[in-house]
């Protein structure tokens, strides 16, 4: 896909949310992290710090 992305410390999460990476869930108070391409801001996934690492690893292929 050749993306570039990069990863960033969202936020402190308010209540559960699904990681967008592995599809578990990220506990109230956990920090979610963020995905998001560069050349296409709207491309933007959220989750754990290694799911998102995965998916920056992916998307260079």
């Amino acid at each position: 896909m050749n993306a570039k992305g990069e990863i960033r410390e969202g936020y402190i999460a308010e209540e559960q949310i699904k990681c967008l990476g592995c599809n578990n869930i990220l506990e109230k108070g956990e920090t979610v992290f963020t995905w998001q391409d560069l050349e296409d801001p709207s491309a933007l996934s959220w989750g754990h710090e290694s799911c998102m690492e995965s998916i920056n690893e992916e998307m260079k292929e």
